[in-house]
This record gives C-alpha cells, structure tokens and sequence, in this order.
C-alpha cells in the first residue's frame, strides 16, 4: 500500500460520531501519563508560587500598606510562557509521529475511518492535552487572589484578569500546537518535526530582530523593528510574559485584539494542517533528507541565522569584513549543520549546492548594504 489509502474513500462518514470520541479517547488514554506529568509540572510553577507569594506579602507587611500595587497577580506568565515554547511543538511531533514511520502511516490510513476523522481526533486529544492542565491551574490561581486579595482589588477586575489571562494562553498554545501539527504532517522524521516546528513559530521575529541589528549598525539607520505581539507566537507569548510578569492587566483590549488576530491565524493553519495532512503518502515515511519547497526554505534560513552569529562575534575588523565572512562561512556552515541533522547525513548534498549558492547570493545584499551605508540612506 503506497499513495492511495483505503481511509480516503470513505467521505460520507459523519464527522463526530462515536468512532471519532473512541478514537479521541484513546488518544487521551495513550498519553495520559504525560499529561499527569505536564499537569504537576504546571502546578508546581504556577500555583505553588501563586500561592507563596501572597501569603508571603500578608505575612510581612501590615495590612494598611497593601495596595493593588504590591501584589502581581500573573507573576508566573514566564513560566506558562516556556512551557508554550516547548511543549506544544513536542506534543504535536508526539501525536503524528506514526507518519515517520512507513509500516505505521500503512496501518493507521487503512483504518476504514477517513483521513480527517483520524486528524481532528488527534488534535481535539492534543488541545484537551495542552488545555485542560492550564484550566485547572488558571482556577486554582484566581481561587487563591479571590480568598487572599478580594479586599484589595474588587472581585469582577479579579475574575476578568483571570478570565483575559486564561483566553490568552489558550489561543497561544493552541496556535503553537497547530502550526507545529501543520509541520508534523509534512515531515518524513521527528527530528524535522521538531527543528521546523521551532523555526514556524518564531521565524520571522528572528529575521526582524537580524535585519535590526544590521540596520542599527550603521549610523544613522533606524529601522524601529520593535517587539510586537502580532509577528510570530512565540515572541507573543514572550511580549505578554515579560508585562505581566510585573504589571497586571489595566488594559485588556490591548491583549484581546492580538488574541482575535491569532485564533483567526489559528484556525487558517487548522484549515492548511487538515489539507497538508490528507495529501500525506507514506512514501515519505522515513525520508531522511527529502527535499521540499519548505525544507530548503528552512535550510535557508539557518544559513541566514548562522550569517548573523558570525558577524556579531566580530571575528574580523570592520562590520562589511563580518558580514562577508558572514556570507562566505555561516551561510553554508548553517545551511548543512540542517542538512546534516534532518538528513541523518549529507547523501544529498550535491543537489543542495544550487540552493546554498542562492542563499549566499541573497545574503550578500547585507555587506552590500553596510558597504553602500545603508544603500545611500545613512
């Protein structure tokens, strides 16, 4: 069995019937020991300090000199927010990593369930995975400030922090998880799951935090590439963290209006995950080393990162003279360290030298433009 599965041929099944809650089920079932052990870890770091924290304050301060300001109700955004860096990109490489294997994808689209059926099935048990342990914290927590704070701060701002806080980390770790399912199912291996994963979700921060810092290089170039929580997930949930981890929240549509833009993100990458997923064939099960539009695409940007490493260590005199040791070493040193790992190996490296010349090409524009003084615009 090769391209056409038996699972495909079946497109009058209703969607949410038993078989799909059996399948959901025992998806949950298979991975219920690991959500026991996200779920302690996410009580640890959240309502434990949550916890101490309040009663700290209570404990060495009068009650007169509390004020709203004292106490932080959200000091465990970074904690939440490391978890959302990693854990949805291991889940979703977790969950479909039967497509890395060839005698696996056989089996399971042979199943006679159809091909969507089996991938929301997968994701549902992913989100209950990721979500319900972040339900059951953001509870305990906000049961915590309404029993200790209700006399400081007024129990509605209470439950709409809680209740803004909790929307947040939903939509952003269900935004993670998906793109990371749209990358899991177009990856021949877990490795490439997990690399490409991390790159989806924070790529184009990268990119504007390089192109910054060649701009900011050169005097009188500004290119105010700022943070922003619209860019990518993951410098998001890194914006947010770092705000609330001091400030509580006074403004919530300020956090509501990037939470609708990305549950818009979200729901097109669920559309392209389901799409990518059903064209899947299983004989690219254990490809180490296919070569995609994507995977080249991702090489490339490795090489572009390890430009920028080599030009900020300052090896050489000068920022032109970096950036072509840059250009000429960190674009193919990063270009084949991809290579290598995703690959298990370098068997297709002739056919990558027209892409690692092209990625040099492009690069070159960044000497060229120190060079030229931002193209004439210093």
């Amino acid at each position: 069995m090769t391209t056409t599965m038996l699972s495909s041929k079946k497109p009058s099944e209703k969607l949410f019937d038993r078989q799909f809650f059996d399948l959901y089920k025992n998806t949950v079932y298979q991975n219920l020991l690991a959500m026991i052990l996200y779920t302690v870890c996410l009580l640890l770091i959240t309502v434990l300090p949550t916890y101490t924290s309040v009663t700290r304050i209570f404990a060495i301060t009068n009650l007169e000199n509390i004020g709203s300001e004292t106490i932080s109700l959200l000091t465990f955004s970074y904690s939440l927010m490391l978890l959302g860096l990693v854990v949805p990109v291991l889940l979703a490489a977790m969950l479909f990593h039967y497509l890395h294997n060839r005698l696996s994808v056989d089996f399971y689209h042979s199943m006679p369930v159809n091909r969507t059926k089996l991938f929301l099935s997968k994701y549902f048990a992913g989100l209950t995975f990721l979500l319900a342990p972040v339900l059951l914290t953001k509870v305990l927590c906000a049961a915590i400030h309404l029993i200790f704070c209700s006399s400081i701060f007024r129990i509605s701002y209470l439950l709409a922090v809680h209740l803004t806080d909790l929307l947040f980390w939903f939509v952003m770790y269900a935004v993670v998880f998906t793109f990371s399912c749209a990358v899991a199912v177009t990856s021949s291996n877990a490795v490439e799951s997990i690399i490409y994963s991390v790159a989806v979700n924070g790529l184009l921060t990268g990119i504007l935090c390089i192109l910054d810092v060649f701009s900011r290089s050169l005097y009188g170039v500004e290119a105010s590439l700022q943070g922003s929580l619209w860019v990518s997930p993951y410098e998001t949930m890194a914006i947010y963290a770092d705000n609330r981890n001091i400030d509580n929240i006074n403004d919530f549509s300020e956090i509501l209006l990037p939470v609708l833009f990305w549950l818009v993100v979200g729901v097109a990458a669920l559309m392209l995950a389901l799409y990518l997923y059903r064209r899947f064939l299983s004989e690219w099960a254990q490809q180490w080393g296919r070569q995609t539009v994507f995977t080249q695409l991702m090489k490339i940007a490795a090489g572009f990162l390890m430009m920028f490493i080599i030009f900020v260590m300052g090896i050489l005199n000068g920022s032109v003279a970096n950036a072509l040791l840059g250009v000429l070493v960190g674009v193919p040193l990063g270009f084949l360290l991809v290579e290598g790992v995703t690959g298990k190996g370098f068997g297709n490296l002739r056919s990558s030298l027209k892409y690692i010349a092209a990625a040099m090409a492009v690069c070159m524009i960044v000497p060229a433009f120190l060079a030229t003084n931002g193209f004439g615009m210093a």
